[in-house]
């Protein structure tokens, strides 16, 4: 599921074929991270995800619940929770995943197993520092059935545990198959990395991904595999982030956010153009073919005499 902010324009699409592994061909679900309502009170929430929904279907009428009163820290009652879930259910929409921040101790957990068990949630979205934790985290969503995505963050000034995908790989490591990844594009770009690249690295493990915008526009990015290309979607991402946040769709964090995807995109083409004319110089010298290429005769340089550009 795509959450956080896709709230623009939902697209369902399939990956290309060409662009990422096998394991990533399967049709792409688009949902809606429900932080992008925090302003809305709960049954407004729901009255806007029934007009902006994709109606094609209970398998796309999907959310992340990822509220700030739904989450752990928040101490959310088990009343509240089923309400919500009676207003859901009668809305015909699916809570498939659960928000529910940083855990930081094994009450945490059990509280944020229990939370999505009640939401009818399959997944826990979060994060908690320590091996031994993740490896608790590891056993109680394999008793429950549930699965948990390590989701990577940014704050200013301070280094987060899973800020590259590298972080996020290396704590999944030693943890089952029930636990992968939600990449957040957004705060990988805030953190200096690719997102494109990031997806790519996580993608056997990755569950999620979010802050995308919209929706079609970025899945094209994630997915092509030409540099100009890559390079056009990000400048269009970027366009839409500031029409959104002159809109008050989004925020100016978005805005920086896809402004730093672009200017990856855009120093990933000059590698791309850089590589390509390389290769052509290297092509030339192969087959001794330079000056026929940039026409440049033998019998004019001996004689000082153009006869032809």
């Amino acid at each position: 599921m795509i959450t956080r902010r896709t709230f623009v324009k939902t697209t369902a699409v399939c990956l290309a074929a060409n662009a990422l592994p096998l394991y990533a061909l399967a049709p792409l679900t688009i949902g809606i991270g429900t932080f992008s309502y925090h302003a809305l009170s709960f049954d407004d929430m729901i009255a806007q995800l029934e007009i902006l929904l994709p109606t094609n279907g209970l398998h796309n009428q999907q959310i992340e619940m990822s509220r700030g009163e739904f989450m752990v820290m928040s101490h959310p009652s088990d009343e509240l929770v089923r309400a919500s879930r009676e207003k859901l259910d009668k809305a015909g929409i699916r809570c498939v995943s659960y928000y529910a921040a940083t855990l930081k101790n094994e009450q945490d957990v059990a509280s944020a197993v229990r939370i999505a068990q009640l939401l009818g949630a399959h997944n826990i979205t979060g994060d908690a520092t320590g091996n031994d934790l993740l490896k608790h985290i590891d056993r109680r969503v394999t008793e429950a059935g549930l699965t948990f995505s390590i989701h990577n963050h940014f704050f200013p000034g301070v280094k987060f545990p899973y800020e590259s995908p590298e972080d996020v790989l290396t704590a999944l490591a030693p943890l089952s198959a029930n636990c992968g990844a939600t990449a957040d594009t957004g705060h990988f770009a805030a953190c200096g990395y690719d997102p494109v690249d990031a997806v790519r690295k996580l993608a056997p493990r990755l569950n999620s991904a979010g802050r995308l915008g919209c929706a079609r526009l970025v899945v094209e990015l994630l997915t092509t595999t030409n540099a100009q290309k890559a390079r056009d979607l990000a400048q269009k991402t970027f366009d839409i982030s500031k029409q959104e946040q002159k809109l008050g769709a989004l925020s100016s964090y978005d805005t920086l956010a896809a402004e730093q995807a672009l200017a990856l995109s855009e120093s990933a083409l000059v590698v791309a153009q850089n590589a390509y004319e390389k290769a052509k110089v290297n092509i030339d010298q192969s087959t001794g073919t330079t000056l026929d290429r940039m026409n440049v005769s033998i019998d004019d340089a001996k004689s000082g005499v153009v006869t032809h550009m």
